[in-house]
């Protein structure tokens, strides 16, 4: 049995509020996590190691910089299925 109170339309309207402003807020920071990003989605990427692939989003970080999400070609020059975060570490640069 549900208990019912005088406030529950009141929480209910405020729920449905703050609902709205989480998702302004997640656009806003993929937004912004695409303007700050050094890389843009559909660049071709190289790290120090020679992998290469191609930028398919940009991922906001509570870190600092965004990160892009890089999914990896085959070596037959395709891309694949696998994918890596484009860490600074790795020193990705584009192509």
């Amino acid at each position: 049995m549900k208990l019912e109170s005088k406030y529950d339309a009141e929480i209910e309207r405020l729920e449905i509020q703050v609902n709205l402003l989480r998702g302004d807020i997640y656009r806003l920071v993929q937004l912004r996590a695409e303007e700050l990003s050094e890389f843009s989605v559909g660049d071709d990427v190289e790290d120090k190691k020679g992998k290469r692939g191609k930028v398919i989003k940009v991922i906001p970080s509570s870190w600092g910089k965004p990160e892009p999400l890089i999914q990896l070609y085959k070596k037959d020059g395709t891309l694949g299925e696998r994918k890596t975060i484009g860490y600074g570490f790795d020193n990705w640069h584009r192509i």
